[in-house]
């Protein structure tokens, strides 16, 4: 077995659920996991409940830029 570390420029998350951040092309990815959740025939299987692709505008808030301490 061997563990590969894959960078994703992430710009929105949860708003519920901050750990769970999304990328521009929709995928959603677990932080305090560093799992890439799977996307199933009707939607992403968050939190006991199925949310499709385009009712994730909803659930979603831009990350503040005040959460980057450069």
């Amino acid at each position: 077995m061997e563990i590969v570390n894959v960078p994703y420029k992430v710009f929105w998350r949860f708003k519920e659920q901050p750990h769970l951040k999304v990328t521009k092309c929709k995928k959603i990815i677990n932080t305090k996991t560093g799992v890439v959740l799977k996307y199933h025939t009707r939607g992403f299987f968050i939190s006991n409940r199925y949310v499709k692709r385009n009712e994730l505008n909803n659930l979603v808030e831009r990350i503040p830029k005040s959460y980057f301490s450069f």
